[in-house]
């Protein structure tokens, strides 16, 4: 039996990217059509036609739809990611040699006869671009009218339970808070697998690194509370182009920096402030450095000169959260840094009601974020990320990250628009495919090439629709073990991506290993 069972009508449907000279046709005999005309009735397809019913054994229990069902923004979407671009640098995916194929059959020429046409198309474009930044101004307006909210990615300090829920969680898991709101799982194992290629046994600190994409695998940056995958456990890491993780600021530097005479250094907290500083905090005092003894819970500044300066005495991160929280015990030490509109936002590991809420330093010292509230069963902050404008994103997840060839699990996406439409990308072989032009997570981690790949996308196009309030829940059915491939940490298994076909907006990845 084929992989994606579709009807004989489907078999016969027109391909997934049409090649240029075909798209031109077509457009040929409908140039006489009014531009809003077309637009309309096309934009209006997707919620009209009927959807192939869902196959048994399509990834997440998709409807496959041809192309030609598609509304004109899902349309511009699949174009973006055609052969004919692959060389420019903005645009920078490899394809199947079967979509190359088809493109070089039909060579793109213009007649003279088509230069009315294509001028009118150009002011399409035109058009849609003007429509397009009128929606990506209208997210940013929602962006900055949610921060109220307060939201933040954070790990913990132990494994445990997510408050009423009941869904267990480790110490490497990246968790999304918010106040009054139940704790959920932004990243976990498989999505370690899926970019890097192993799980990490603990998040030890977290920031937001300046100059990248918001809530994409290189604006998020970590630290390690132990020394694995090859890195030290006071590296500044990434997850890289390409896959794997990536050295950001080395421990030794940060060692040097600091003139520390001799071993290693553990970071417990860190930030980057509005100049592109790094904001960091110790394990471990140490009496002998550049600026003195350091106490673990001091907050130091790597300058960009390379020098180090004390930003805030543990007695004055001390001070500030006896003001917010109101309790005279000591702070132990500071676990996690975030910095805010020009205020050091802290969690500490006491007192024992606060270790799990966040806190507002400087002039105004406040109570961001109530441990009470956190949904996460008094369990210790050790990492902490502010949702700022474009960090709140969806999430992919899977029930498990490990499972057997032809099993069903359960995948699940929430916080998407209400009604979205994702495309599903689904391979065996890790790879990676440059979308840092996009929103989102900044690239595809499936190999282009992969076999379940091309036998998925020579179905149709494997979309799924979120419900009205932006989640999924669907049964994945597992393929046979011969559509399987390689991760980046040489497991096998297959790694699972959705793009939402109106806003482009890249997941991060999943894996699931056997």
């Amino acid at each position: 039996m084929h992989l994606f069972s579709c009807s004989p009508a489907f078999r016969r449907a027109r391909p997934l990217f049409r090649g240029p000279k075909a798209s031109f046709a077509q457009n040929q005999s409908n140039h006489s059509n009014r531009k809003s005309e077309t637009e309309s009735a096309a934009d209006n397809r997707i919620q009209s036609a009927p959807l192939h019913p869902h196959s048994p054994t399509a990834p997440m229990n998709s409807s496959v739809i041809p192309t030609s069902r598609l509304g004109t923004s899902a349309q511009r979407i699949l174009a973006s990611l055609r052969p004919a671009r692959v060389n420019d640098p903005r645009h920078s995916l490899g394809l199947p040699t079967f979509l190359k194929q088809s493109f070089a059959k039909q060579p793109f020429q213009r007649q003279p006869f088509q230069r009315q046409l294509f001028q009118r198309q150009r002011a399409v474009a035109k058009s849609n671009a003007r429509l397009c930044m009128l929606s990506i101004l209208t997210c940013l307006a929602f962006n900055a009218s949610t921060d109220a909210q307060t939201a933040f990615w954070a790990s913990t300090t132990a494994d445990g339970m997510l408050g009423a829920s009941g869904v267990a969680t480790d110490d490497s898991s990246i968790l999304r808070l918010e106040s009054g709101q139940p704790a959920r799982i932004q990243f976990g194992p498989e999505h370690w697998f899926a970019t890097a290629g192993f799980q990490p046994s603990d998040i030890d600190a977290m920031g937001r690194r300046p100059g990248f994409a918001a809530a994409s695998h290189s604006g998020l940056v970590f630290s390690l509370l132990s020394n694995e995958g090859g890195f030290l456990d006071g590296d500044v890491l990434s997850v890289a182009v390409g896959g794997g993780l990536d050295l950001v600021v080395a421990e030794g530097d940060l060692v040097l920096a600091l003139g520390l005479p001799s071993g290693g250094i553990d970071l417990d907290a860190l930030a980057y402030d509005g100049s592109g500083r790094l904001l960091f905090s110790l394990q471990n005092n140490h009496s002998d450095s550049v600026v003195g003894a350091i106490d673990d819970g001091d907050v130091l500044r790597l300058e960009l000169s390379g020098g180090i300066t004390r930003v805030m005495t543990e007695a004055e991160v001390q001070a500030d959260v006896s003001v917010a929280t109101g309790s005279g015990s000591a702070i132990t030490d500071v676990l996690a840094l975030e910095f805010v509109s020009g205020d050091v936002w802290v969690g500490v590991q006491s007192p024992s009601a606060h270790d799990g809420s966040v806190i507002r330093c400087g002039s105004n010292p406040a109570l961001i974020l109530n441990e009470a509230d956190a949904g996460m069963n008094g369990a210790e902050l050790d990492a902490l990320v502010f949702l700022d404008a474009g960090w709140d994103v969806g999430r992919l997840r899977l029930s498990s990250h490990t499972a057997s060839p032809g099993d069903a699990l359960m995948a699940e996406f929430s916080g998407g628009a209400p009604g979205a439409l994702k495309l599903i990308f689904a391979a065996g072989a890790t790879g990676y495919g440059d979308t840092s032009f996009w929103p989102g997570y900044g690239g595809l981690f499936v190999d282009l090439f992969d076999p379940f790949l091309v036998t998925l996308f020579n179905q149709g196009a494997p979309i799924v629709v979120l419900d009205g309030s932006g989640s999924l829940q669907r049964s994945l059915q597992l393929p046979a073990a011969s559509m399987g491939g390689l991760g980046f940490g040489g497991e096998m298994g297959w790694t699972f991506q959705l793009l939402d076909v109106v806003t482009q907006e890249v997941s991060a990845p999943v894996r699931v290993i056997f």
